[in-house]
């Protein structure tokens, strides 16, 4: 913008000062001229302004891929965690029927919490919020998790 400034203004001195022996550009053609160049520095900015808005979109698709792994995570490390919830997922997977109770509730909590994840995995995608190698990385374990006998009751 600053080299389009000078520019102008140096037309607009050359326009005011008449040579010998040259024509005088007229007011027409240094507004034509400032015109293109005015043009010319819109769509300059025009073209930062997309490439910004693409990094943006990309940084946002990573925040958002980070935090839904993030959850992930947090549900795997609160099962990893604990002995106790640890048992209960293991025998809830396997459908074992000396599960207590509040152990089935445990159980069926964990696998709502972890069906919502995956829920929402799969809504970001077909929004385009994350990529689809999201939902391809945690494949595997919904595979294992909805193939358990426990899972599937």
């Amino acid at each position: 913008m600053r080299y389009a400034h000078l520019l102008f203004r140096a037309l607009c001195v050359y326009a005011l000062t008449s040579r010998r022996g040259k024509k005088k550009m007229n007011w027409e053609a240094t507004g034509a001229i400032g015109e293109i160049i005015g043009a010319a520095a819109v769509f300059v900015s025009l073209i930062y302004l997309a490439s910004q808005i693409r990094i943006s979109n990309r940084a946002s698709r990573q925040a958002i891929e980070q935090h839904m792994l993030d959850n992930v995570r947090t549900w795997l490390g609160r099962i990893s965690e604990s002995d106790s919830l640890s048992a209960i997922w293991m025998r809830g997977s396997r459908n074992d029927p000396e599960l207590k109770e509040e152990e089935w509730i445990r159980f069926g909590t964990l696998c709502h919490e972890v069906s919502l994840s995956w829920e929402r995995i799969f809504l970001l995608e077909q929004e385009g919020s994350v990529s689809s190698s999201l939902g391809e990385r945690e494949k595997h374990m919904r595979r294992i998790i909805i193939g358990s006998p426990g899972y599937r009751k």
